[in-house]
């Protein structure tokens, strides 16, 4: 899937929010432009950016879960996939998913997998 179709998958699910998205809220997201991720992230600790190498795909894959409050298995895995990364660092991106709040789930039904 190319950033385009991303991106308005994106807008579209950010449209059926029934609240707009805090102000505040804007400073602590990534913005994709040329190709590249900008902005600065306030979610991830600088430990863990240090352990995902400010890897901007495995950053940008958090806020998104930030944003959306849950992320897919095909979501992860689709950009653990582009990512060069050790199996032990991609343990770590489920754990730090779980710990700053991200829902795992199987698909956007809406409902966590238990």
């Amino acid at each position: 899937m190319d950033v385009e179709a991303v991106e308005a998958i994106a807008e579209e699910e950010i449209d059926e929010f029934s609240e707009p998205v805090p102000a505040s809220f804007d400073n602590q997201i990534l913005h994709y432009e040329d190709g590249e991720y900008n902005g600065s992230s306030t979610l991830l600790s600088k430990e863990d950016k240090a352990l995902f190498n400010d890897n901007p795909l495995i950053i940008g894959l958090f806020e998104r879960g930030k944003m959306k409050g849950a992320l897919t298995f095909d979501e992860i895995n689709s950009v653990l996939d582009e990512s060069d990364l050790e199996s032990d660092i991609i343990d770590k991106v489920y754990e730090v998913a779980e710990r700053v709040g991200i829902n795992i789930v199987g698909d956007f039904d809406g409902v966590p997998e238990e």
